[in-house]
């Protein structure tokens, strides 16, 4: 695995700040490589397993996971435990009306209350 340093700099300074953070780039550049990465750091900073949540919806376990309200039904039991949770939604442009996820994500950062 390649080492990616300046990547890894960034997600870590804006870990506990601003709560969505797209990564971009071209196919194969080393985007999922790099939240695996990020994602290890975080349990080895004490970080518990069960806050952080990874989706790869390009693979076969999450391919029921093809809408918004399936996506969402999935994530809200594990986003709701009253911590900090860490959510990795790798290709989620696969998903039918993403958008909707992402702010129902945002809604329970900013409010607490809407995942209860």
């Amino acid at each position: 695995m390649i080492d990616r340093p300046y990547g890894l700099k960034w997600l870590w300074q804006w870990k506990d700040h601003e709560p969505i953070k797209v990564v971009t780039g071209i196919r194969r550049c080393g985007k999922s490589t790099l939240l695996s990465m990020f994602q290890e750091q975080l349990r080895e900073d004490g970080i518990n397993a069960d806050q952080i949540v990874a989706i790869n919806f390009e693979h076969p376990d999450f391919m029921e996971l093809d809408n918004s309200a399936a996506v969402w039904k999935y994530l809200k039991p594990k986003i709701a435990q009253g911590r900090n949770a860490y959510v990795f939604l790798d290709e989620i442009q696969r998903v039918r009306d993403f958008e909707k996820v992402v702010d129902g994500l945002l809604c329970c950062l900013a409010l607490m209350s809407c995942c209860a």
